[in-house]
């Protein structure tokens, strides 16, 4: 059976826990803990809300939410309105680095579907 298992969003299960932690060193993927922060750049504040409480629920980890940018450890929500042309009106994207998380979009709908 598959568990949500030390802030992996994605199931792994509890036999392949070892093999998967290898993988995601390998990656460079991001990897969610207790110090993690949402960062709400301007107009994204509620999406940051309905984030945090989806990765609540699948992880157990209630994370912060705030509008400063920290270094590392973040997933960053940004609106830039400019992108709406080339991505419509649900699209976004989605950059993923060791340290953080950024997701952009045009909307709060984009915004929206890039984190859930």
């Amino acid at each position: 059976m598959a568990h949500y298992i030390d802030g992996f969003v994605i199931p792994v299960p509890t036999k392949n826990l070892t093999a998967y932690r290898k993988m995601a060193a390998k990656a460079g993927e991001f990897v969610l803990d207790d110090r993690t922060v949402i960062v709400a750049r301007k107009g994204t504040e509620a999406e940051a809300g309905t984030l945090a409480e989806a990765l609540r629920e699948a992880t157990g980890k209630t994370l912060r939410t705030g509008s400063t940018t920290t270094r590392s450890n973040c997933i960053v929500l940004e609106i830039d309105t400019s992108l709406t042309p080339q991505l419509g009106g649900e699209g976004y994207h989605l950059s993923v680095s060791k340290q953080n998380v950024l997701i952009r979009a045009g909307s709060e709908a984009g915004l929206f579907y890039g984190g859930i």
